[in-house]
């Protein structure tokens, strides 16, 4: 991953709160990237215990890994959900405003149960770094 993507990233959204948005935001940081950005102190703000982030990274690894392969089966899965919403919007010029309003709400929960696991994960991810 390019250091130039993580400011881009940073300058159009606003600073990372943690390696865990950093990883949601970046889903393709590297073990490399990752490793260069803690010991060059990227995340002292965050977390002053260099170690306890290095010896972590493993685990944040996997949370990255997790969260692009879950990114990329939702874009998928919306993907198709958009499609098949298109095309009964087709079909069905009348009365499809309901159903487009009904779609996108359960797109929207389901956005929202996801984001309540994945703030759940990295509460135990933060935990379990805090106790090294």
């Amino acid at each position: 991953i390019a250091a130039r993507e993580i400011i881009e990233e940073r300058e159009k959204s606003g600073r990372f709160r943690d390696v865990f948005e950093l990883c949601t935001r970046i889903p393709t940081v590297n073990k490399r990237a990752l490793e260069a950005l803690i010991v060059s102190g990227a995340f002292d703000d965050i977390q002053q215990n260099r170690k306890a982030l290095h010896d972590a990274v493993p685990m944040i690894q996997d949370y990255c890994r997790n969260v692009a392969k879950k990114s990329a089966r939702l874009e998928t899965q919306r993907d198709k959900q958009l499609e098949t919403a298109r095309k009964n919007y087709e079909k069905r010029l009348i009365g499809n405003d309901k159903k487009e309003a009904m779609i996108a709400k359960i797109l929207e929960e389901r956005e929202q149960k996801e984001a309540a696991i994945y703030q759940k994960y990295e509460t135990d991810i933060a935990q379990q770094i805090e106790t090294r």
